[in-house]
Protein backbone atom coordinates (compact mmCIF):
# COMPACT_ATOMS: atom_id res chain seq x y z
CA UNK A 1 0.00 0.00 0.00
CA UNK A 2 1.57 3.23 -0.94
CA UNK A 3 0.84 6.42 1.65
CA UNK A 4 -1.49 7.89 -1.65
CA UNK A 5 -3.77 5.12 -1.15
CA UNK A 6 -3.68 5.01 2.85
CA UNK A 7 -4.56 9.12 2.69
CA UNK A 8 -7.29 8.08 0.06
CA UNK A 9 -8.79 5.47 2.33
CA UNK A 10 -9.21 7.70 5.36
CA UNK A 11 -11.90 10.04 3.59
CA UNK A 12 -15.34 9.58 2.99
CA UNK A 13 -14.92 10.55 -0.61
CA UNK A 14 -18.40 9.96 -1.40
CA UNK A 15 -20.26 12.13 1.13
CA UNK A 16 -17.98 15.61 -0.22
CA UNK A 17 -19.53 17.90 -2.88
CA UNK A 18 -18.06 17.58 -5.84
CA UNK A 19 -17.36 20.78 -7.58
CA UNK A 20 -18.68 19.06 -10.76
CA UNK A 21 -21.82 18.32 -9.27
CA UNK A 22 -21.87 14.47 -8.60
CA UNK A 23 -20.58 12.92 -5.61
CA UNK A 24 -16.59 12.99 -4.74
CA UNK A 25 -16.88 9.16 -4.89
CA UNK A 26 -15.00 9.15 -8.35
CA UNK A 27 -12.30 11.73 -6.79
CA UNK A 28 -10.56 8.67 -5.16
CA UNK A 29 -10.11 7.04 -8.66
CA UNK A 30 -8.96 10.10 -10.13
CA UNK A 31 -6.47 10.79 -7.83
CA UNK A 32 -4.69 7.46 -7.70
CA UNK A 33 -4.90 7.70 -11.96
CA UNK A 34 -2.98 10.42 -11.26
CA UNK A 35 -0.74 9.34 -8.59
CA UNK A 36 0.32 6.45 -10.36
CA UNK A 37 1.23 8.07 -13.96
CA UNK A 38 4.15 8.69 -14.71
CA UNK A 39 3.44 10.60 -18.41
CA UNK A 40 5.71 13.64 -18.75
CA UNK A 41 2.69 16.38 -18.69
CA UNK A 42 3.55 18.50 -15.41
CA UNK A 43 0.52 19.98 -15.41
CA UNK A 44 -1.74 16.87 -15.67
CA UNK A 45 -2.68 17.71 -11.92
CA UNK A 46 -4.99 20.51 -12.79
CA UNK A 47 -7.30 18.36 -14.52
CA UNK A 48 -9.04 18.22 -11.03
CA UNK A 49 -10.49 22.00 -12.05
CA UNK A 50 -13.77 22.17 -11.65
CA UNK A 51 -13.69 19.17 -8.98
CA UNK A 52 -11.72 20.05 -6.29
CA UNK A 53 -11.06 23.81 -7.39
CA UNK A 54 -12.12 26.29 -10.89
CA UNK A 55 -9.64 28.99 -11.78
CA UNK A 56 -9.63 30.56 -7.91
CA UNK A 57 -12.78 29.02 -5.93
CA UNK A 58 -12.35 26.00 -3.83
CA UNK A 59 -15.02 23.48 -4.14
CA UNK A 60 -15.59 20.77 -0.92
CA UNK A 61 -13.28 18.10 -1.71
CA UNK A 62 -10.50 20.63 -1.35
CA UNK A 63 -8.80 19.88 2.12
CA UNK A 64 -8.98 16.08 1.48
CA UNK A 65 -6.89 16.26 -2.01
CA UNK A 66 -4.27 18.57 -0.29
CA UNK A 67 -3.50 15.58 2.36
CA UNK A 68 -3.85 13.25 -0.67
CA UNK A 69 -1.22 15.49 -2.58
CA UNK A 70 1.17 15.86 0.59
CA UNK A 71 1.25 12.06 0.49
CA UNK A 72 2.00 11.68 -3.04
CA UNK A 73 5.32 14.01 -2.31
CA UNK A 74 6.30 11.98 0.51
CA UNK A 75 6.18 8.36 -1.67
CA UNK A 76 9.01 10.26 -3.60
CA UNK A 77 7.63 9.75 -7.02
CA UNK A 78 9.12 11.00 -10.50
CA UNK A 79 9.75 14.37 -10.72
CA UNK A 80 7.22 14.74 -13.11
CA UNK A 81 4.65 13.26 -10.50
CA UNK A 82 6.04 15.70 -7.93
CA UNK A 83 6.09 19.03 -9.93
CA UNK A 84 2.23 18.09 -11.07
CA UNK A 85 0.99 17.44 -6.94
CA UNK A 86 3.06 20.68 -6.13
CA UNK A 87 0.93 22.40 -8.91
CA UNK A 88 -2.09 21.26 -7.61
CA UNK A 89 -1.04 22.37 -3.81
CA UNK A 90 -0.45 25.51 -5.00
CA UNK A 91 -3.67 25.67 -6.76
CA UNK A 92 -5.25 24.75 -3.97
CA UNK A 93 -3.89 26.74 -1.22
CA UNK A 94 -4.00 29.94 -3.19
CA UNK A 95 -7.92 29.63 -3.81
CA UNK A 96 -10.46 30.79 -1.99
CA UNK A 97 -13.97 29.79 -0.61
CA UNK A 98 -17.01 31.06 -1.53
CA UNK A 99 -19.09 33.08 0.67
CA UNK A 100 -22.10 31.06 -0.30
CA UNK A 101 -20.11 28.17 0.81
CA UNK A 102 -19.24 29.58 4.42
CA UNK A 103 -23.01 31.05 4.88
CA UNK A 104 -24.27 27.13 4.00
CA UNK A 105 -22.07 25.14 5.87
CA UNK A 106 -19.99 27.67 7.89
CA UNK A 107 -16.60 26.25 6.98
CA UNK A 108 -14.02 28.59 5.40
CA UNK A 109 -12.31 25.92 2.72
CA UNK A 110 -9.32 28.23 1.94
CA UNK A 111 -8.08 28.02 5.54
CA UNK A 112 -9.00 24.16 6.37
CA UNK A 113 -6.99 23.64 2.46
CA UNK A 114 -4.40 26.07 4.19
CA UNK A 115 -4.48 24.12 7.22
CA UNK A 116 -4.05 20.81 6.07
CA UNK A 117 -0.68 22.15 3.89
CA UNK A 118 0.72 23.11 6.81
CA UNK A 119 0.99 19.14 7.94
CA UNK A 120 3.04 18.78 5.20
CA UNK A 121 5.28 22.04 5.81
CA UNK A 122 8.51 19.68 5.93
CA UNK A 123 7.69 18.00 2.79
CA UNK A 124 7.89 21.49 1.11
CA UNK A 125 10.76 22.55 2.39
CA UNK A 126 12.56 18.66 1.64
CA UNK A 127 11.51 19.78 -1.88
CA UNK A 128 13.33 23.00 -1.92
CA UNK A 129 16.99 21.77 -0.64
CA UNK A 130 16.51 18.63 -1.93
CA UNK A 131 18.73 20.02 -5.14
CA UNK A 132 16.84 18.01 -7.51
CA UNK A 133 15.53 20.69 -9.78
CA UNK A 134 15.35 24.31 -9.27
CA UNK A 135 12.02 23.92 -11.13
CA UNK A 136 11.04 21.71 -8.20
CA UNK A 137 12.12 23.75 -5.66
CA UNK A 138 10.63 26.50 -6.87
CA UNK A 139 7.35 25.11 -7.07
CA UNK A 140 8.00 24.10 -3.29
CA UNK A 141 8.71 27.65 -2.23
CA UNK A 142 5.57 29.14 -3.61
CA UNK A 143 3.36 26.58 -1.78
CA UNK A 144 5.25 28.34 1.25
CA UNK A 145 4.88 31.47 0.51
CA UNK A 146 1.18 31.11 1.12
CA UNK A 147 1.12 28.59 3.80
CA UNK A 148 4.40 29.23 6.33
CA UNK A 149 3.25 31.25 9.22
CA UNK A 150 7.03 31.88 10.19
CA UNK A 151 7.99 34.31 7.63
CA UNK A 152 11.46 34.16 9.03
CA UNK A 153 12.11 31.09 8.50
CA UNK A 154 11.21 31.56 4.97
CA UNK A 155 13.29 34.20 4.56
CA UNK A 156 16.45 32.58 5.86
CA UNK A 157 15.20 29.60 3.68
CA UNK A 158 15.18 31.23 0.12
CA UNK A 159 18.32 32.76 1.11
CA UNK A 160 19.97 29.42 1.68
CA UNK A 161 18.38 27.83 -1.24
CA UNK A 162 20.06 31.07 -3.24
CA UNK A 163 19.80 30.14 -7.30
CA UNK A 164 17.80 26.87 -6.53
CA UNK A 165 14.93 29.20 -6.09
CA UNK A 166 13.69 30.86 -9.09
CA UNK A 167 14.08 34.53 -9.48
CA UNK A 168 9.90 34.83 -9.76
CA UNK A 169 9.62 33.37 -6.88
CA UNK A 170 12.32 35.34 -4.50
CA UNK A 171 11.41 38.54 -2.42
CA UNK A 172 9.73 40.85 -2.48
CA UNK A 173 6.56 38.49 -1.49
CA UNK A 174 3.18 40.40 -2.12
CA UNK A 175 2.28 39.31 1.57
CA UNK A 176 5.27 38.92 3.25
Amino acid sequence: MTLVELEIGTRQWSELRCGCGQSGAHLADELLRLARREDEDPHGALGLAGHAFSDVVLFEPAPAVVGVALAALADRPSAVSRARFLDLLLSLVAGEGTAEEVAREGRDLEEESIAACRNGLWLLYAEVFAGESADLATRAFEVLTVIEDDRGRLERACDVAGDAIAWYAKPPYQEL
